[in-house]
């Protein structure tokens, strides 16, 4: 159940955290399940009551990855979820898109603000959203993080990135850097 689910999250934090100090104010959930947020109302559910569980139980503040840069419907979920969490949202510009827009910080920008106007029409908070950005040293035609460009050209990529998010205007900023 979801509320056994926010059990086990809350003993994991006690378990893996406190020994050097105290309990862990923030929990980040990754991620829901893309094929079953999209077609499945019950699993929708269970991540809300799980979400819920987190903060109004426990006392996290809960940041839920979403992996979907744009999403398209289950408006009543997202902002359920948004009513107890803000939402990680995964736009990952890897560095071969952002080379090939000419390291333009407008295009990444739109691409983000892409990402904030469509959660938003679906009713979540702007102030509910953050920005989810991949940094692994990725292989060309991975999509995501390096992706093939010289690593020159991925501090570029960075620098580009970076203020193009800063442009927009997240509530905050989260990253991933899985070995690659």
């Amino acid at each position: 159940s979801a509320s056994e689910q926010a059990a086990v999250i809350d003993q994991y934090a006690i378990n893996g955290f406190t020994s050097n100090g105290p309990k862990p104010q923030w929990v980040v959930l990754n991620e829901i399940s893309s094929g079953l947020w999209q077609n499945d109302a019950v699993y929708r559910v269970w991540a809300q009551e799980v979400v819920h569980e987190l903060k109004n139980t426990y006392g996290y503040k809960v940041i839920l990855y979403a992996p979907f840069a744009a999403p398209g419907a289950n408006a009543s979920d997202w902002q359920a979820e948004a009513a107890d969490a803000y939402i990680g949202v995964e736009n990952y510009l890897s560095g071969s898109e952002v080379q090939s827009s000419g390291f333009s910080v407008s295009w990444c920008q739109s691409q983000y603000q892409s990402s904030i106007t469509s959660y938003t029409g679906l009713g979540v908070p702007r102030a509910d959203l953050m920005l989810g950005e991949e940094f692994t040293q990725s292989l060309a035609g991975t999509g995501y993080g390096r992706s093939g460009v010289s690593s020159n050209d991925w501090d570029r990529v960075i620098r580009v990135r970076n203020q193009a998010a800063q442009n927009v205007g997240f509530a905050g900023f989260l990253s991933y850097a899985w070995g690659g």
